[in-house]
């Protein structure tokens, strides 16, 4: 069964089966290495950090950082762009994309964590829970 428990921002898979099964997990990172972007409706370009995808003992880690990239984060180029961005206004307003960070904790009962995946051997049930989070 798959579920979202609505107390919290998890999803749980769980699995039976009458006989022994294996399990990898693995996460892909959508940015493997840092970038530069320009959308078509822009005239600047901008800098895209890359997605870190790491583990613990047990469980399996991707986020991704919204760094500060000073003069080229698209929030202080789109001030530019409509010409307000004065060392005031620059002063006053928080870059609301800077130090975001997003992503997943993904663990499991009998999963061991190694290169970035979760693996099982010779198991009868699985526990998924993947936690996912939004912070500033």
């Amino acid at each position: 069964s798959t579920y979202v428990d609505a107390s919290s921002n998890v999803l749980r898979l769980d699995a039976q089966s009458g006989s022994d099964f294996d399990v990898t997990v693995t996460s892909t990172a959508l940015r493997s290495e840092a970038s530069t972007s320009k959308p078509a409706f822009d005239c600047e370009s901008y800098t895209v950090a890359a997605d870190v995808v790491t583990s613990t003992e047990d469980q399996l880690i991707v986020y991704h950082r919204n760094s500060d990239f000073g003069d080229k984060s698209y929030f202080r180029q789109t001030l530019a762009g409509q010409n307000i961005d004065t060392a005031e206004m620059l002063a006053a307003v928080e870059d609301p994309f800077t130090n975001i960070t997003f992503g997943s904790v993904v663990t499991g009962e009998g999963l061991r964590a190694a290169d970035a995946a979760l693996t099982g051997q010779g198991l009868r049930s699985l526990h998924l829970a993947v936690g996912m989070a939004v912070l500033q």
